[in-house]
């Protein structure tokens, strides 16, 4: 693990090559206030978000307040090779599954992969699907996903995502094709909004009785796949986003859809589809989420905010500020994040129309 002092200069200037400072206001802030101060001095943090170019945003704060951060490569975790390269050059030191016996002072875990690292502080989640492996956890908690932040990356940004990783792949006529996302979530509803303004026909498939689908998307019932069946039978590209493993592996009619031409597409962490499609060569991107075939996943203004989010928990749990067990984010921690990106950042447009497309609830 040893490694060279981190390059925090050398790091901003990577940074500035590839991004213009209103695409990342929230973490460009955290910067230049806790590079004055150095809030993290001395504390040892465990970063697990995915690494991606992006992600180096949200170590710069960290680093510039002095924290000591490693980053784990465990091979669950979405990464971009050529990035991870780059981490010595930035003096950013890696650690593997020998190193995460000892113990750090938080813990900045995804999908739970790291609920048994110790942590004297707590830990940070970053998704929902992590959320089952700190139910009975001891200490503080932060749940990320819980919180608006998160909603602008996850229906705004992934929907953003699917639609570049499949222009990427070559999908570039959308007009009039018929879309059936699987999960009216924020993931299932921000792909709609995106596949919709493409041009294409979208259906969301979940319980009608909870769900009311945004404008302009049609809302097909979970359970009723006699009105599933024609418009299934008619598919252009069927979706996956339920955040759920195996929501689909007993859905009767997929396994007959194999014999089409209709694309796969899973934007779930888990293993959505299961046994309704065997093949995992059958969809798009292998099985794993679409977006993660591009070089940027989420792009960096969708996800500064959740990344800033994230950084400013962990001051909060160096201070003892939350109470062992589950922590929502709270609107008085949100709130300077998302006036500041609203300020000075390049989403102006896009949030004021989030509104229309974000589940029941989530902006409240």
């Amino acid at each position: 693990m040893n490694a060279k002092r981190p390059s925090i200069t050398l790091l901003l200037e990577f940074l500035q090559q590839s991004y213009a400072p209103t695409e990342f206001p929230a973490l460009l802030e955290q910067f230049r206030s806790w590079q004055k101060i150095r809030p993290f001095a001395g504390q040892k943090i465990l970063e697990a978000t995915p690494l991606f170019r992006n992600t180096l945003a949200k170590f710069l704060p960290l680093l510039a307040g002095g924290a000591d951060l490693y980053v784990s490569q465990n091979n669950a975790l979405p990464c971009d090779p050529a990035i991870a390269a780059l981490l010595p050059d930035f003096g950013i030191p890696t650690v593997d599954n020998r190193d995460l016996l000892r113990p750090y002072d938080v813990v900045m875990d995804c999908a739970g992969l790291h609920a048994q690292v110790p942590s004297r502080c707590g830990y940070i989640e970053l998704t929902r699907s992590g959320l089952a492996k700190y139910q009975n956890t001891k200490q503080p908690v932060f749940l990320a996903d819980e919180g608006r932040c998160k909603v602008i990356e996850t229906c705004l940004g992934t929907g953003d995502g699917f639609l570049r990783a499949m222009q990427s792949l070559g999908y570039q006529d959308w007009d009039n094709r018929k879309i059936i996302i699987f999960g009216a979530g924020k993931v299932g509803r921000g792909i709609a909004f995106y596949c919709k303004k493409a041009g294409a026909e979208v259906f969301l498939v979940d319980d009608r009785s909870k769900i009311t689908a945004p404008a302009g998307i049609k809302l097909l019932d979970w359970k009723d796949f006699s009105s599933q069946k024609p418009i299934l039978s008619l598919a252009w590209c069927i979706i996956s986003a339920t955040g759920i493993r195996d929501a689909l592996k007993d859905h009767p009619i997929l396994p007959k859809l194999l014999q089409q031409s209709v694309l796969f597409a899973n934007m779930g962490v888990e293993d959505e589809f299961g046994a309704s499609v065997p093949d995992k060569n059958r969809i798009l991107n292998q099985n794993r989420p679409l977006n993660f075939l591009l070089e940027e996943p989420t792009r960096l203004p969708f996800i500064d905010p959740t990344m800033a989010l994230c950084n400013q928990a962990t001051l909060e749990l160096l201070s003892g500020h939350f109470p062992a067990g589950l922590n929502r984010p709270q609107p008085a921690l949100e709130k300077p994040i998302l006036d500041l990106v609203t300020r000075k950042g390049c989403l102006a447009r896009e949030l004021e129309g989030l509104s229309e497309i974000a589940p029941a609830g989530c902006l409240a």
